[in-house]
């Protein structure tokens, strides 16, 4: 007997007979069309989006204006699902301004990761991602430490996007109010954006970079 409750769910999270159960439900293409779609949504949901600052419940408003008509009760119920989790992560667990992740002591050198999504759909971007003219990028800062940052386009010329004080943990740009980024000439080949994150504002600092084309 099989169980839909299942869709959606990471093999990681299933005891060996709930995997199995899983394997029988996803030899539906319609069934496993729905599973790709919420694996993909979840990870939105848990990662690429940050958690401290945007609500679930403009995530669910941004993807039903995507395509309100196109999904199934059983879609709509796991994002539902998805977006509740998120919304006690919010609740419980965002980290406090200020305080250091992923065990980080005080003598470690800092460190920052770039991050990127499609504004308003469930796409993350890689390092050489291509976006069509009109799509706009949501940049995620995930810092080691509180500090300065600075995010910077570099193409035929260098622009200076934002300067701003981040937390420990990831920090939208934008902040309660994400802002999205596209280049103002999109035809003028790949760009690469650079963030330089300054621990405290001083002088030990780390960097890192992605390549986005238009």
């Amino acid at each position: 007997m099989t169980d839909p409750t299942l869709i959606g769910m990471r093999a990681d999270d299933l005891d060996p007979d709930e995997r199995d159960i899983l394997a029988d439900l996803l030899r539906d293409p319609g069934a496993r069309a729905e599973h790709e779609e919420a694996l993909a949504w979840g990870h939105l949901l848990t990662a690429d989006v940050p958690r401290s600052t945007v609500p679930a419940s403009e995530i669910l408003r941004r993807a039903r204006a995507e395509d309100p008509q196109g999904w199934s009760p059983r879609m709509l119920a796991v994002l539902g699902a998805l977006a509740a989790l998120l919304l006690a992560t919010l609740l419980l667990g965002s980290p406090a301004p200020d305080t250091r992740t992923r065990g980080t002591a005080p003598g470690d050198a800092p460190k920052v990761e770039l991050l990127a999504v499609v504004d308003g759909t469930p796409r993350a971007l890689g390092d050489g991602a291509a976006l069509a003219g009109d799509e706009r990028v949501v940049f995620t800062v995930r810092a080691s430490v509180a500090g300065e940052v600075v995010l910077t386009e570099v193409g035929a010329r260098t622009t200076e996007i934002l300067r701003w004080h981040v937390h420990a943990g990831d920090n939208v740009l934008g902040g309660a109010a994400p802002l999205s980024w596209r280049p103002d000439d999109i035809t003028g080949g790949p760009r690469r954006y650079v963030v330089r994150l300054c621990e405290g504002g001083g002088p030990r600092c780390a960097e890192d970079a992605l390549s986005l084309r238009w």
